[in-house]
């Protein structure tokens, strides 16, 4: 019994057994060990961030390169507390401490088998201001292998969360629903990008953006990668396209949006493939349908041709 729910429904299953299928499926995925060990880092980190945001005069803010890349107190902090709950709770669930690796925004890099990517606070700068579109952001590797995946938005109580061949389900204020496939054409969708870093410019993503942007309803710009993600696999964005992304922006992301029929790819339409050996590494990417790939890479190359 692992048909999921839509199928049961298009086969013509009778509705108590529709409803067992959805169930079993749901319960599969938010009883999952891995999502209680994310969730709970999620939670504690979510704790920290929330004694600080809105209260300027609680975090000091510094810059890494410039005005637009910042870190926080609250960044080091929560952290800090992520790092720590995972290990405890996978500890719990019979891993050993040598087994746990992490790669973190903040200067966090150990090796081990089972590898947390973290970004604390995705969108720092809207943090530090006071803006609430920022989210708290884990991948989880196993053997270089991404496994799982979890963002959560502590301001709006929203969670997403992937684990590999259990599907994907978001829950907005303790209401759970699955993260489905669906084909919109992109004239119904957001164009999604950024133009945060120097990154983005050296790339011409201001051109690309200007070149794309009739094939959609409108471009939006959020400064937080989590936020322009799970807006695709929501189906309201059909293009996220970013050139100053570190794997803790996209990693925790790529399996919610696989869920959604979305793909990430480089920009000259290869597959995305992350290396945990390169933690520095700079990812440019589009994120789209696949059958839509191709028209957005022959704009992409003509402006950067």
């Amino acid at each position: 019994m692992t048909e999921r729910y839509p199928d049961a429904l298009r086969r013509g299953v009778s509705f108590d057994l529709q409803f067992a299928f959805y169930n079993l499926h749901f319960r599969s995925c938010y009883n999952a060990p891995m999502f209680k060990v994310l969730k709970k880092a999620a939670e504690e980190g979510a704790k920290i961030q929330m004694q600080y945001f809105g209260k300027k005069h609680l975090h000091e803010t510094t810059n890494k390169k410039s005005n637009q890349d910042v870190v926080t107190i609250a960044d080091k902090e929560s952290q800090n507390v992520i790092e720590k709950t995972i290990i405890e709770q996978m500890i719990a669930q019979g891993y050993k401490s040598s087994q746990i690796g992490f790669i973190g925004e903040e200067d966090l890099r150990v090796e081990g088998e089972h590898t947390f990517v973290i970004d604390p606070i995705d969108g720092t700068s809207n943090f530090s201001v006071g803006l609430n579109e920022f989210a708290l952001m884990i991948a989880y590797f196993k053997k270089d292998k991404l496994t799982a995946n979890l963002i959560y938005f502590p301001t709006k109580n929203h969670w997403y969360f992937a684990e590999i061949g259990k599907g994907a389900w978001m829950e907005k204020n303790g209401v759970k629903t699955e993260i489905k496939k669906e084909e919109l054409p992109l004239k119904d969708t957001v164009l999604m990008s950024s133009l945060s870093y120097d990154t983005d410019f050296q790339f011409k993503t201001d051109v690309i953006v200007k070149n794309l942007y009739s094939q959609f309803r409108a471009v939006r710009m959020y400064g937080c990668a989590g936020t322009e993600l799970v807006l695709l696999a929501e189906h309201i964005g059909g293009l996220v396209f970013s050139a100053g992304t570190s794997i803790w922006d996209i990693s925790p992301a790529k399996l919610i949006i696989e869920e959604a029929g979305f793909q990430m790819y480089n920009p000259d339409g290869t597959d995305l493939v992350f290396d945990l050996t390169n933690p520095r590494r700079k990812y440019p990417f589009i994120a789209c349908l696949p059958k839509y790939k191709d028209q957005i890479i022959e704009v992409v190359e003509s402006v950067m041709s």
